[in-house]
């Protein structure tokens, strides 16, 4: 999905050192008129969350093992393709592959099918700590991810299809722009049985479908289920889908629905009450309830 229409994953710092809480069995969380744009939001963003923030840290510790840890160690253990299949972090520090500074603690486990490495099961019981310097300003996060997922191509937007996703990830960032006010938040996704897939849908076209179970933590408090009733088909240029459809449910009988007619047609149906937007305004819809406002 276009940036507009994604949540930045910043979080405060120093995170709670006990494991994330267990995926929540049936509905809890109520939708109502004062969550849903944060919903709607967090939903949509779950191809970045994957695609931006976690697997460009799987991949740059497992470089980081390969080319070994400025500080630290890394146990890398390849299979007889010369593949990663486990890797062991203490305290792992490298810069040298990622472009930029990481902290890597815990293990990373990768199962393959076949011959292919590009399709995977990947296990993970760690905590990935960065730090980005532009000069300007500077993000401090620290990611956590506990639990497993399966990995393979995808011909559509994404670099990579992930299904079957059970686990936990843990976010908690700082951005000092400084300011003197960093911009802080955090939260915690738990995943039941979580797909996201993209796969091309005509010219110049990609369709995603987000399917499961969600719990979130800190930002709400509750889960939910995700359903993409027909695929959203995204074409290159327009901020929204131009087709498409996306309920989620809630506890109590709440609900949530996304219905785009056009990329500059979103119906979006609250509790059974629906607003109609264009492009603008329903990314101004989706920003009004940006946690970084409710500081």
């Amino acid at each position: 999905m276009p940036a507009t229409l994604t949540l930045t994953l910043l979080s405060a710092c120093g995170g709670d050192a006990n494991d994330p809480p267990p995926p929540v069995s049936g509905n809890t969380l109520v939708i109502d008129e004062d969550n849903a744009a944060l919903v709607s939001q967090l939903a949509l963003s779950q191809p970045d969350v994957f695609e931006l923030t976690l697997m460009p840290l799987v991949l740059a510790a497992v470089d980081g093992a390969h080319a070994g840890c400025d500080a630290g160690t890394a146990d890398l253990e390849l299979d007889a393709d010369d593949r990663p299949i486990r890797a062991t972090f203490s305290d792992c520090e490298t810069d040298s592959l990622s472009g930029f500074d990481l902290l890597v603690d815990g293990e990373i486990r990768l199962e393959y099918e076949g011959s292919s490495d590009e399709i995977f099961t990947l296990s993970s019981d760690a905590t990935f700590e960065e730090t980005i310097d532009t000069g300007t300003e500077t993000l401090r996060q620290t990611t956590r991810l506990n639990g497993a997922f399966h990995g393979a191509p995808s011909s559509g937007a994404l670099d990579g299809n992930y299904t079957d996703i059970n686990a936990t990830i843990a976010v908690d960032s700082e951005m000092d722009e400084g300011t003197g006010d960093p911009q802080s938040l955090s939260i915690t996704l738990t995943y039941g049985d979580f797909g996201i897939v993209s796969e091309p849908q005509g010219k110049d076209a990609d369709s995603l479908a987000v399917n499961g179970d969600i719990t979130f933590s800190e930002l709400l408090d509750g889960s939910v289920s995700v359903v993409t009733d027909t695929l959203l088909v995204q074409e290159d240029g327009p901020d929204c889908p131009r087709a498409g459809n996306l309920s989620i449910a809630g506890a109590e009988g709440s609900s949530l629905a996304l219905s785009f007619q056009s990329n500059d047609a979103v119906t979006a149906t609250v509790n059974g009450q629906s607003t109609d937007y264009d492009c603008e305004q329903f990314t101004d819809w989706l920003e009004s309830q940006d946690p970084l406002d409710r500081r």
